[in-house]
């Protein structure tokens, strides 16, 4: 256990957190007025997971895990998820040169998810006014890894495509779907897991 009089330590996984939180806020200042750099765009998107993945291990580790701590890493999720997402479909979707019909199904599947990270973010509201317990669940974990994997995928191929020269978008796009299929189920399921421990 840690001291109570030791701030830095009770507060590292915060910090970590939020260390995301700006970075998440830098990748979207890069992609809307610096959209060439996709190198970067990628880099940060990595540093991203990666503070994901530390600062809850760290809050557990040093047994420091709080409602604030909780509250500030699904804001973090959320503002890396939604507005990188629908970046991706304003700037870069056209550039696949999709069919009707497959343009069509990628948005509407990412207009799905964003949806529900909408109502996520609503029930985290009313979470912490209710004094419930604001923890993802195991669908919520598995849906935010998902969503992190797609942006991470949809980066690599945007990269191999401007910096190596490989064309790769007629085969991209059945990756990227499947994977928004597969999150969308598990953003879905998140919600409904939210709403039962809600209602009791």
């Amino acid at each position: 256990m840690l001291k109570n009089n030791d701030w830095f330590f009770k507060n590292l996984a915060n910090m970590l957190t939020v260390t995301g939180l700006l970075m998440a806020v830098w990748l979207l200042i890069v992609a809307i007025g610096y959209p060439e750099q996709l190198w970067l765009m990628l880099l940060l998107t990595v540093l991203i997971g990666l503070t994901d993945f530390f600062d809850g291990k760290l809050a557990k580790r040093l047994q420091i895990e709080s409602t604030f701590g909780k509250a500030l890493d699904r804001l973090r999720d959320k503002i890396f998820v939604c507005p990188t997402l629908l970046i991706l479909v304003w700037r870069y979707l056209p550039l696949q040169n999709l069919s009707v019909v497959f343009n069509t199904f990628t948005i509407a599947l990412i207009s799905l998810i964003i949806l529900i990270e909408c109502l996520l973010f609503s029930a985290l509201i009313f979470g912490i006014a209710k004094n419930l317990d604001i923890s993802s669940n195991k669908f919520g974990k598995a849906k935010m890894f998902c969503e992190f994997v797609l942006i991470l995928v949809w980066l690599i191929i945007l990269n191999i495509e401007k910096y190596l020269n490989v064309p790769v978008n007629g085969f991209s796009i059945y990756v990227i779907d499947t994977i928004l299929i597969v999150t969308a189920y598990l953003a879905v399921k998140s919600i409904e897991g939210y709403s039962k421990i809600y209602q009791r």
